[in-house]
């Protein structure tokens, strides 16, 4: 018989049926089968430590409920509704969040979402700008949903990308807000905290806001940002930026004052009579 003759095909059929049952027959069957599995395949290195760790950590979310990855109520950061804009920028800056809960203020009920990318023309008005044009909340507002914490974070992340939203408030057995929940809160349960391109350089309270513009925190120490923007600001009287620019002001400088020391251009975004805390920088170029 010649062997390369092909099998009749009732042969193909019976041949691929035995495949077919003695694949099932070994398939996991449990959990703790594919665990097995997947521990067997990475001990072979079929599968490597990253991938090995991505699908084990898919697993265990799986089993996670929302209440297991949200954000309690207790650590929340909201605005008021009946705030205005001096009052909730600052909070919105030095949080690094980009949305934000907003609640009436008396009874603590959810009127919507605020989004940070909305409020940009807010921080860049002059005094005259806020005089002339009234701030209404519910013109920044947008809706926010709810999910009771049961909800699997599988099922819920399914939805966030459905609906292309980010955040959303969880809700106890009650109907009362517990917490939030963010899709970044959902990833970080799959891949681990999820840091962006400007964490390190956040760490040393600055924070890139455009080409060239950045927002600091006043008490940074000179060292830091001389580190940061690679210059040699004096530090032999003061440790902070915010000596450094009273002491050239000649008193605290208040909302709004614009101070220059040598390329560095510094506009106060928020100050009490006693104390900067938050600065608005651009780094002039070489002409």
């Amino acid at each position: 018989m010649d062997t390369d003759e092909k099998p009749e095909p009732d042969s193909r059929k019976t041949a691929w049926y035995h495949r077919f049952t003695r694949f099932f027959s070994s398939a996991p069957k449990t959990r703790g089968d594919v665990n097995a599995l997947l521990e067997s395949a990475h001990r072979s290195q079929l599968l490597d430590t990253n991938e090995f760790d991505l699908i084990a950590s898919a697993m265990k979310m799986s089993a996670l409920q929302v209440r297991d990855a949200m954000i309690p109520h207790t650590k929340m950061i909201t605005v008021t509704k009946n705030s205005e804009p001096h009052e909730f920028l600052p909070k919105v800056i030095e949080s690094g969040h980009s949305r934000f809960p907003v609640t009436d203020g008396e009874t603590q009920t959810f009127a919507g979402l605020l989004h940070a990318k909305d409020l940009l023309p807010l921080l860049l008005q002059t005094n005259n700008d806020r005089e002339n044009q009234a701030f209404t909340m519910e013109t920044y507002l947008r809706p926010i949903d709810k999910v009771p914490e049961s909800k699997r974070l599988g099922k819920l992340l399914q939805e966030f990308r459905a609906t292309r939203k980010h955040m959303a408030l969880v809700v106890d057995e009650y109907g009362s807000i517990s917490g939030l929940i963010t899709i970044e809160d959902i990833l970080e349960e799959l891949v681990g905290e999820i840091e962006d391109e400007f964490d390190l350089i956040e760490t040393a309270n600055i924070r890139p806001i455009g080409n060239h513009e950045y927002l600091i925190q006043a008490h940074t120490e000179i060292d830091t940002f001389n580190d940061v923007f690679n210059c040699q600001l004096n530090n032999h009287e003061f440790d902070t930026i915010a000596g450094l620019i009273t002491q050239k002001s000649g008193s605290v400088p208040q909302r709004d004052e614009v101070i220059t020391i040598d390329r560095f251009q510094f506009t106060v975004i928020h100050a009490d009579n006693r104390r900067l805390y938050l600065l608005r920088l651009v780094v002039k170029q070489p002409s």
